[in-house]
């Protein structure tokens, strides 16, 4: 079962995100931004979230959150796609933001609190990707207007 939209428009809310709008640009992204082959076979345009979390996550660091160190970068596996990281972050106090959530047939196999700190693979925690800076341009963002990280310490 998906997770409920009442639980991933709170999602949205926590970081005054606009679901409709996010979803109609990784819909623009479609499957050119995609990491691999297998990625671009899994994605649909009715789920444009399915396999850009490592892309949204960046996204909401950067230029939405803030690189502070009241936002954690977490992975956790996903039972049933072995040897692929799910990615979102977590607030301090708890919080989970997952805004491609939606992205899982089955939400009850993810397992948050099994989660891992992590740090962002592809720039070495120092900036955004070049699609994450795209997602950026085509939610409303200069893709330089990022906030660099203040006080943070990660972990890869």
């Amino acid at each position: 079962m998906r997770i409920s939209n009442e639980q991933l428009d709170s999602m949205f809310l926590v970081v005054g995100v606009d679901k409709d709008k996010l979803h109609s640009c990784l819909r623009t992204m479609g499957t050119e931004h995609l990491f691999n082959q297998q990625m671009k076979d899994m994605w649909k345009p009715e789920f444009p979230t399915i396999n850009y979390c490592y892309t949204v996550c960046e996204y909401l660091y950067w230029y939405v959150c803030g690189a502070t160190t009241e936002w954690d970068i977490r992975t956790t596996d996903i039972p049933s796609t072995p040897g692929i990281k799910h990615w979102f972050l977590r607030r301090t106090d708890g919080q989970v933001v997952d805004l491609t959530a939606d992205q899982f047939d089955n939400y009850s196999e993810i397992n948050y609190n099994d989660s891992k700190r992590s740090g962002f693979i592809q720039s070495g925690c120092i900036g955004p990707s070049k699609r994450a800076r795209v997602l950026a341009t085509l939610m409303g963002h200069n893709e330089d207007s990022w906030k660099p990280p203040v006080n943070t310490l990660f972990f890869v």
